[in-house]
């Protein structure tokens, strides 16, 4: 029971501890981004919309998962770029 107990525990800190890790590096860029824009001259109320941003993990690991990232040129080329576009 006892290592019942240590396996689960580790695998809840594994999950959380990178939940944590990718909300915080979110928060900071989102942070960042606002500072940003607010010197280019956006509005803070503008900016407000944001406040409930979250990031997607749906849209994040399909973006890890292009084609463009899996391919290598020699296929990506074969399949996606047509001689017109070369």
């Amino acid at each position: 029971m006892k290592n019942h107990s240590i396996i689960l525990i580790t695998i809840f800190f594994i999950i959380f501890s990178n939940y944590s890790f990718a909300h915080e590096s979110f928060e900071k860029w989102l942070n960042e981004f606002k500072a940003e824009a607010i010197s280019k001259g956006i509005s803070e109320k503008t900016l407000e919309v944001l406040n409930n941003a979250k990031p997607s993990e749906k849209t994040i690991k399909l973006d890890r998962n292009q084609p463009e990232f899996k391919l290598t040129f020699q296929k990506y080329k074969s399949k996606v770029v047509s001689d017109y576009r070369l």
